[in-house]
């Protein structure tokens, strides 16, 4: 075989190998692409879904916000009118002066135990929905919840600097997580104190509730039905949520929610009316 026969033969295999190199990193750059690809694809799908399940879950909460609303009506308008109006009905007859002092004192029990029903109703109605939370707004409302703690021997203290109001709708959600964790402490913590801080960092409104009451035995708190409803609450917000507990020095929850996102179509509506 001669030298020119080589050299042809050799191009030939050189031509061919570059030819299979070419073929492989071609292949594998269509694989690459189509993985590359799939990955978009699922994302837009994991991302489509969260913002299903978020939309689900914000249509949930409205819906029981309207329930809290018409029962709150309810409560206020009729059951609060009956009660009214047997009151009034319970002093006429004690003014009438013809019972005995026996039957007074009947009548004194019975009116005493309407007022404290007509007052336990008109309770219940406003933590349904706080009439004074969309006219005055959060820091009010929760100032107000301070003095009715105070009474039941806990002091609740508010820290914040300028707050600037939110959304009604954002206001509302605050509230529900924010009494949310009250309830936890009256219930379970034991404590004394509390204390509640509004900071605005970087854009972003920084919640931090505190308690000096009986903590969790573990890090995390235990997933019962009022942790999902504040984490629900918080998602919904577009928030973040953490807990730091210690069995003997009580609770501290950070809630951090972006203060820009708020002012989106889904939180500017007014708290839902029936």
């Amino acid at each position: 075989m001669g030298a020119a026969e080589e050299k042809a033969i050799f191009h030939l295999v050189l031509i061919g190998t570059m030819g299979f190199l070419l073929t492989v990193i071609f292949i594998i750059m269509l694989y690459t692409r189509y993985r590359n690809t799939l990955l978009k694809e699922r994302l837009k799908t994991e991302e489509l879904k969260h913002h299903y399940q978020l939309d689900l879950l914000r249509s949930n909460i409205q819906t029981q916000e309207r329930e809290r609303m018409r029962f709150s009506r309810d409560l206020h308008d009729e059951v609060g009118a009956v009660l009214s109006m047997l009151k009034m009905n319970l002093i006429q007859l004690n003014k009438s002066g013809c019972y005995s002092d026996e039957q007074r004192n009947y009548l004194v029990s019975l009116e005493e135990l309407t007022i404290a029903a007509l007052n336990s109703s008109r309770r219940i109605s406003h933590e349904l929905i706080p009439p004074a939370l969309e006219t005055f707004g959060l820091i009010h409302v929760m100032e107000g919840q301070a003095s009715i703690l105070q009474q039941g021997g806990i002091d609740m203290t508010l820290h914040y600097e300028a707050f600037e109001r939110v959304p009604a709708l954002v206001e509302l959600g605050i509230y529900r997580i924010l009494m949310e964790l009250i309830n936890n402490t009256i219930k379970h913590a034991n404590a004394k104190s509390i204390a509640i801080t509004f900071q605005l960092i970087n854009s972003a409104l920084h919640i931090r509730y505190c308690d000096d009451g009986r903590g969790f035995q573990t890090t995390e708190p235990a997933k019962g039905l009022g942790i999902k409803n504040i984490e629900s609450r918080v998602a919904v917000l577009n928030g973040s949520v953490s807990f730091t507990t210690q069995h003997t020095t009580g609770m501290a929850v950070t809630i951090i929610l972006p203060v820009k996102e708020m002012q989106n179509s889904h939180h500017t509506e007014n708290i839902p009316r029936v």
